[in-house]
């Protein structure tokens, strides 16, 4: 689930939805309540900087995922200013992602290996097998990058969407 801020002016402001940090943040406590696996992801951007450390820390609080992002793509409905007058400097990812994962990184700074992920399937993600996006008005898809297919939540209930967005990548 996308969370960009921990401060609702941010949030809404991110999602140009009014309400909608009440609303997200209702829905990861509502979900890990009833057990549902939720991983929580943010977009590192001048606006939410000195947000990020503190989604890490609620995520971890929760005992969830988290996952903070240094890549900012444009929108496909036509952005009004190019992404890059909201992007972070490489070392600034790069200090941000130090304080929200330590255990990444040795004492002597140098970062651990990563897992590499078999490449037998559509993705060399979750996504469609682990992971899928909600949109703000309901709408499941394989991720915020990729824009198909869309179901609707609101409509159909979320098993029957997981359901028919598995079937995509099985």
């Amino acid at each position: 689930i996308t969370f960009n801020s921990l401060r609702p002016s941010v949030f809404d402001s991110l999602t140009g939805v009014k309400g909608s940090f009440t609303k997200v943040k209702n829905a990861i406590e509502r979900l890990v309540d009833n057990g549902i696996q939720v991983t929580v992801k943010s977009t590192a951007m001048s606006q939410n900087k000195e947000d990020l450390i503190n989604i890490g820390k609620y995520a971890r609080a929760l005992k969830i995922p988290y996952m903070m992002d240094g890549e900012i793509l444009p929108c496909r409905s036509g952005c009004l200013e190019w992404p890059d007058n909201f992007s972070l400097s490489a070392l600034d990812i790069e200090m941000l992602r130090r304080k929200i994962y330590p255990e990444m990184f040795r004492p002597n700074g140098r970062k651990l290996k990563r897992f590499i992920r078999k490449r037998d399937r559509m993705f060399n993600c979750g996504a469609g097998k682990t992971s899928f996006s909600i949109t703000p008005y309901g709408r499941m898809n394989f991720c915020l990058e990729i824009d198909y297919p869309r179901y609707n939540i609101l409509l159909e209930g979320i098993n029957t969407c997981w359901n028919k967005l598995k079937a995509e990548v099985d």
